[in-house]
């Protein structure tokens, strides 16, 4: 919030330094807010900020919390895989035309 002010924008580095932070030192409420602000598109979905929240989220000793958000990170991701193979896929064809 203190970057805000000041005018300046965190990035993603930031929010998983952040939210490892609030893992360790059980602050899980501080994890939670970083989470909505990722879950309601306030901070750019991040396959590696998901996986800092969960790894916060076990540090913090609430594992079904985790288990939640890995599964949501999975259904969230798992269009984008599909996408991507296609699109590789096509750039392979393109590239055997050639």
């Amino acid at each position: 919030m203190k970057m805000k002010d000041e005018g300046l924008e965190p990035d993603v580095v930031t929010y998983i330094n952040l939210v490892g932070c609030y893992g360790k030192a059980s602050m899980f409420e501080g994890v939670k807010r970083i989470y909505s602000q990722l879950k309601y598109g306030e901070i750019e979905p991040n396959e590696s900020l998901f996986k800092a929240v969960i790894d916060a989220y076990r540090a913090a000793n609430k594992p079904d919390l985790a288990e939640l958000v890995n599964q949501e990170m999975k259904f969230a991701f798992e269009g984008q895989d599909d996408s991507e193979s296609e699109v590789e896929g096509e750039s392979e064809d393109i590239a055997l035309d050639l």
